[in-house]
């Protein structure tokens, strides 16, 4: 998470102007001063708009006060900086998307427990609350007159990378399933050799599309790394089940880490977004219309 955040920001800092003085000084401090970023990007509400945010913003003098939840937040309990969305409420009536860049220290910021499962609790996935907390206007991306598609080329590398990383990562706990199979020799040679080309069917997979997304992200770059993710997260659990029964009822006796890792390999299903909300658009988008995702 940490990684897509850096990468998400760092694709509006190639261009001049993209990014407050500010902004670009905090990133140039993300290494240096070993800072963990959380993101509060997408929402985990159900059947609900993963870009609708949460917390909401009221203009104030310097700034904005941003109040709400981000649930689940991973890193939350690492995390020395939060980068958040928000909804701008003008006095309009409308809302305007932006993202927040708030330090984990900021007054009225808390982290409450929120991770109730035992597997991947170590993501820190908690809840993150906003009450009145003050973020000055230069730590705001908003899109404005001057750069109007800001926010949404921040949104499309955003889900680019997202994608791309969340998948990779998965991949990596089902390849070490596998890699044990192999290294213990277990099973029959051929079924150690169908487990193995299946395994790197979905790595050369994901290879493969990183290899074709360039500098420039754009709808195709989303459909493809949306294509590939779906079709690695049907893989996974059939290729993690295989590996496991291979490994054998012994091993699933002794120590229970093998079936942890089989069984965390499910949870890329439910990152966002859900391969239903995301159905539509892409058969749009093949069909030539524009992808929108919600």
């Amino acid at each position: 998470m940490h990684h897509f955040t850096a990468a998400m920001l760092f694709s509006l800092a190639g261009k001049d102007g993209r990014l407050t003085a500010a902004q670009t000084e905090l990133l140039r401090r993300i290494v240096p001063d070993q800072q963990v970023m959380a993101s509060g990007w997408a929402e985990g509400r159900t059947e609900q708009n993963i870009l609708t945010p949460a917390v909401t913003a009221r203009p104030v003098e310097g700034g904005y006060l941003l109040s709400g939840a981000k649930k689940p937040c991973s890193l939350s309990r690492s995390m020395r900086l939060l980068t958040a969305s928000i909804a701008i409420h003008h006095d309009d009536g409308t809302a305007e998307l932006a993202l927040a860049l708030v330090p984990a220290d900021a007054p009225g910021l808390s982290v409450h427990p929120f991770w109730g499962n035992e597997l991947l609790a170590g993501a820190e996935s908690d809840e993150v609350r906003l009450v009145d907390v003050f973020v000055p206007a230069d730590m705001v991306v908003r899109a404005g007159a001057d750069d109007p598609h800001r926010l949404d080329d921040l949104q499309t590398a955003g889900f680019v990378w997202f994608e791309m990383l969340i998948s990779a990562g998965y991949a990596g706990g089902t390849a070490a399933l596998v890699e044990q199979v192999l290294d213990r020799e277990r099973g029959s040679i051929q079924e150690r050799a169908a487990l193995a080309v299946e395994m790197d069917s979905v790595l050369q997979l994901l290879e493969g599309v990183a290899r074709t997304i360039g500098p420039e992200t754009d709808d195709e770059s989303v459909a493809r790394v949306l294509v590939a993710r779906y079709t690695v997260q049907k893989a996974l659990p059939r290729i993690a089940g295989q590996a496991l029964e291979l490994l054998g009822g012994l091993d699933f006796i002794r120590d229970s880490v093998h079936g942890r890792t089989a069984a965390a390999v499910h949870a890329l299903a439910f990152h966002p977004p859900g391969r239903g909300a995301a159905a539509e658009p892409l058969l749009r988008y093949f069909d030539g219309g524009p992808l929108v995702l919600s």
